[in-house]
């Protein structure tokens, strides 16, 4: 109906038939439109199989902002890299991700502006990485990033302890991914990111490793992994 395509009982009982048997291959080698192409599950992709999940049961979908809770958020920090931010309410066993922001080339004054005054939301924490204690070496004044945040007006902070290995950290976001939802509008990069983001292939063994490959998706999918159940 949304794409305005009409289909005979016949197309439907095979699809229905197909579909039983291809699973989340079904997207990828029987794609109904553009974006379905683009939705199914991707070789060394971490996440790629729960968001297909996820889209399944309609968990990518519209999710309102609920304003008598606080809004939390997310942070991987970076300059010249993207800086990005997930903003998610933690309402009930349900982790709803209301928005996602990613930008580059601007100092951490540009994204409190950005928090404070261009969005309406109410704060709760504000989950930092490890390095948000490393101190720049810029700063006369010798703060660290999460105490120039503070200073900024994005308080409260929490330094999320970093995970031994990389692989440990996708498992922890793998495990809470049961109870979230996202807005399929306003986290769509963020989503992008999630779904897109592979593991290392190594062409001389001839099989994924265990880290993530440094491209345009990761710093959203490093963002996601400071949640923690």
């Amino acid at each position: 109906r949304d794409e305005g395509i009409i289909l005979t009982q016949h197309q439907q009982n095979w699809y229905i038939k197909k579909r039983k048997e291809q699973r989340e291959r079904m997207w990828r080698e029987f794609p109904s439109t553009d974006m379905e192409a683009f939705r199914g599950v991707i070789e060394g992709a971490p996440f790629s199989r729960i968001m297909a999940n996820l889209r399944r049961d309609r968990r990518i979908t519209k999710v309102r902002w609920a304003r008598n809770y606080p809004v939390h958020t997310l942070w991987d920090l970076g300059r010249n890299d993207k800086m990005a931010i997930w903003f998610f309410q933690h309402i009930g066993h349900e982790l709803r991700f209301i928005d996602y922001y990613e930008n580059n080339f601007h100092g951490l004054d540009h994204y409190s502006k950005y928090l404070l005054n261009d969005l309406p939301y109410t704060y709760g924490t504000h989950y930092l990485p490890h390095d948000a204690e490393v101190v720049e070496l810029t700063r006369a004044d010798a703060k660290t990033r999460e105490e120039v945040l503070n200073d900024l007006g994005i308080a409260p902070t929490e330094v999320v302890e970093r995970i031994a290995s990389e692989m440990e950290a996708i498992d922890m976001a793998r495990n809470v991914m049961g109870n979230v939802w996202f807005d399929e509008e306003r986290c769509a990069k963020g989503i992008a990111c999630l779904e897109n983001v592979r593991f290392r292939f190594d062409d001389r063994l001839q099989e994924f490793q265990p880290n993530l490959m440094r491209t345009v998706h990761k710093h959203g999918a490093d963002s996601f992994m400071q949640i923690r159940g």
